[in-house]
């Protein structure tokens, strides 16, 4: 019993069809990294609002702040869907049409809570 190879190379159509497609393919990866390579970089607008939000829930009353951060994951859910549009269009859209050209980012401006106390351990590490 004889296994018959059948070896496909480059010169052939399907090779080179292949080849293309391999070729296409690893430039829209290569696309979708550089264009996307802001995501993560960016002053995350939305994101940071919300944890600006619950800053300041807790500086003001604690205890309703980890109900609804850890009780119920409030503060969670509000900040993954504040992720969504900050990753996908406002971080790659500010850091590739006005941070890069400006070569100086820009950053979210946190609000301090009004009512501000030092931790209790905060004379401990000076």
């Amino acid at each position: 019993m004889t296994l018959k190879v059948i070896e496909i190379t480059s010169g052939t159509s399907f090779g080179r069809v292949a080849m293309k497609s391999k070729i296409s393919q690893i430039a829209v990866l290569a696309l979708l990294l550089v264009g996307l390579s802001g995501c993560t970089a960016g002053p995350s607008y939305l994101t940071r609002t919300v944890d600006d939000w619950q800053n300041n829930m807790y500086a003001d009353n604690p205890l309703v702040a980890s109900v609804v951060s850890d009780v119920v994951p409030g503060f969670l859910i509000l900040k993954v869907l504040a992720a969504i549009p900050d990753y996908l269009f406002l971080n790659p859209t500010q850091f590739w049409l006005v941070d890069i050209w400006r070569a100086k980012g820009a950053a979210h401006e946190h609000d301090n809570p009004q009512t501000i106390r030092e931790p209790w351990f905060a004379g401990e590490f000076d």
